[in-house]
């Protein structure tokens, strides 16, 4: 098996996976999405609230969040923040204070609440670890993988596509080009070059976001370990089986 990291940035992360099949990376996916840890706000406590906005609607714009820590949180750890504020002005998730200083939400400008003069809001929050199973707040991110596909045509005609959109190609060599579906349309390149259109059942391009718990390399490690452990209690049940 052969990984290539294709891009990454900042909560986006691509690459391929060569001499694998389908199943194997649909688990890996699945895992991103069902089985990694996360930190989110579990219960609210609305101590006051003298806004326009109902009780519930505070209570799922506050329970979204994504929530970023340095430390490793096991699965049932709990932490507390609060919210205070009075109008007039808006109110935005950077405001929001936690009694662990490790951990604070990832993105500091989401606007959540508009205040009026005299209007206040003070709330209690708890955070917990669980996993997408449960709820997808606690999603660690989102995780797609699709079959590359191939086009054999002229090279000079590749090379055009290449010069033209660069994104569009993963991998070009001796007329054979790697195409990223996610960036642009392989039917069409096929067309414009008159090339043959193929897929390698072996080969995929994976592709994870996250929305800021963790970065997309942690993701991965955590997902694997998952699956570990699902491969050895399943062996361990297995010898007990009779």
């Amino acid at each position: 098996m052969k990984i290539k990291k294709i891009e990454e940035k900042e909560t986006i992360t691509k690459f391929t996976i060569k001499g694998t099949n389908v199943q194997f990376v649909n688990a890996i996916r699945r895992a991103i999405m069902n089985s990694v840890p996360v930190l989110a706000i579990s219960s609210i406590t609305i101590y006051d609230n003298t806004s326009i906005f109902f009780d519930e609607l505070m209570a799922s714009r506050l329970g979204l969040l994504p929530l970023k820590t340095n430390k490793t949180y096991k699965i049932g750890d709990k932490v507390t923040l609060s919210l205070e504020a009075e109008g007039p002005g808006d109110v935005f998730s950077g405001e929001i204070n936690c009694h662990d200083p490790s951990v604070e939400v990832f993105q500091k400008e989401i606007p959540l609440f508009k205040l009026s003069e005299g209007q206040k809001i003070k709330v209690e929050m708890h955070a917990e670890v669980k996993t997408g199973k449960t709820h997808s707040k606690w999603q660690a991110g989102i995780a797609a993988y699709s079959q590359i596909p191939i086009i054999n045509a002229k090279a000079t005609d590749l090379n055009k596509i290449k010069e033209k959109t660069p994104n569009a190609v993963i991998e070009l060599k001796n007329g054979t080009a790697l195409i990223d579906p996610y960036e642009c349309s392989a039917h069409a390149i096929a067309e414009k070059t008159n090339g043959k259109l193929t897929y390698d059942e072996t080969q995929f391009l994976f592709y994870i976001e996250t929305h800021g718990s963790t970065n997309n390399r942690e993701i991965l490690e955590r997902a694997t370990l998952a699956l570990e452990d699902k491969c050895k209690e399943f062996k361990e049940a297995l010898k007990k089986a009779k």
